[in-house]
């Protein structure tokens, strides 16, 4: 694989309304988001982690595990109506570096690994693809209602 400039941009927004605070919440012994970071930074080919939250617990979490949170979200692009898109966007006009891809990482997804990461990035570039998408098959929905 040729070498590629790849961040990851995980997304965290404070405003959670079925679930608040949702991700700071403790799962397993760490933050929510800690899951997230800590998968990223083990990642071989991500070149970059950064945090878009407009969260400063989301923060004190990202910025005590090495994770970067070089400006604080808009709050336009923390409401509910906002997209993971408009949220991505923001985030790369606002950086310095330019990048050859993007992976968006949702706090949302604990169990996803390095591993997984790696193989999403791999995928992508070994197969010139526009995007690659995570999913697992569920037998039963996980949906709840609150």
């Amino acid at each position: 694989m040729k070498k590629e400039r790849v961040i990851g941009i995980i997304t965290a927004r404070g405003g959670s309304k079925r679930l608040p605070k949702k991700n700071i919440r403790p799962l397993g012994g760490m933050p929510l988001l800690a899951w997230t970071i800590q998968s990223a930074q083990r990642s071989s080919f991500l070149s970059d982690v950064v945090l878009s939250t407009d969260d400063m617990e989301a923060i004190n979490i990202a910025e005590n595990m090495g994770c970067s949170v070089p400006f604080i979200r808009p709050d336009t692009l923390s409401e509910d109506q906002s997209t993971s898109f408009d949220v991505i966007q923001h985030t790369l006009n606002n950086l310095a570096e330019t990048y050859d891809w993007f992976v968006l990482l949702q706090p949302t997804s604990p169990y996803r690994s390095s591993n997984d990461i790696d193989n999403a990035i791999r995928l992508a570039i070994d197969s010139n693809a526009n995007s690659v998408i995570g999913v697992n098959k569920s037998e039963k929905s996980f949906l709840m209602k609150f």
